[in-house]
């Protein structure tokens, strides 16, 4: 004859050893930086309706710890919107090239444009030499716009930043293989 067993209910909030506070929290606001004011950085707070708890700490920690955020934007918003602004450049760049040149292409290219420089194949060479500076185009955007970002003074204007991916594409040149390797000189 089977037992009859029922399944523990389960749990919506992680298991508290201690306190539980509560603040109200702006939405897309980063909260990895007063979890480490906290020395909670490994928890998973919860947010609802704009409320942000977070455990194991009491009230008075929590906003001393808000209080200590908001005095210093630069360190716990600012810097790190920027760092992950700069990574997405950096990612969305590399996407763009990857979309329209594969890493085996490209490598493929430079080994016929060191060949083509050895062997005196200027018109070779100048071909594929086009895709270069399309991808020096693509890098100096991304670099800009990290710049722009690095200069920005507040979170709207580091977020109002990007890349114009559509001038990029006007750029390419469109390089083939097949067409490198038919030029003879």
């Amino acid at each position: 004859m089977a037992e009859n067993i029922t399944p523990p209910p389960a749990q919506t909030e992680p298991a508290t050893r201690g306190p539980t506070a509560m603040v109200t929290w702006p939405p897309r606001t980063p909260v990895k930086p007063l979890l480490a004011l906290l020395d909670q950085a490994g928890q998973t707070p919860a947010m609802n309706h704009g409320v942000l708890k977070v455990y194991n700490v009491t009230q008075a920690e929590l906003d001393q710890a808000v209080t200590s955020y908001q005095a210093d934007p630069e360190t716990h918003i600012l810097r790190p919107a920027r760092d992950f602004m700069a990574t997405r450049f950096s990612a969305s760049c590399w996407a763009f090239v990857l979309n329209r040149y594969k890493p085996e292409v490209t490598q493929l290219f430079t080994a016929l444009l060191i060949e083509a420089v050895a062997d005196g194949l200027d018109n070779r060479a100048e071909y594929i030499r086009q895709l270069l500076d399309f991808t020096k185009a693509i890098t100096a955007a991304s670099l800009a716009a990290i710049e722009q970002v690095n200069q920005a003074g507040d979170l709207a204007s580091i977020k109002a930043v990007e890349i114009d991916f559509d001038a990029l594409k006007a750029l390419d040149p469109t390089v083939t293989l097949t067409e490198a390797l038919a030029i003879p000189d």
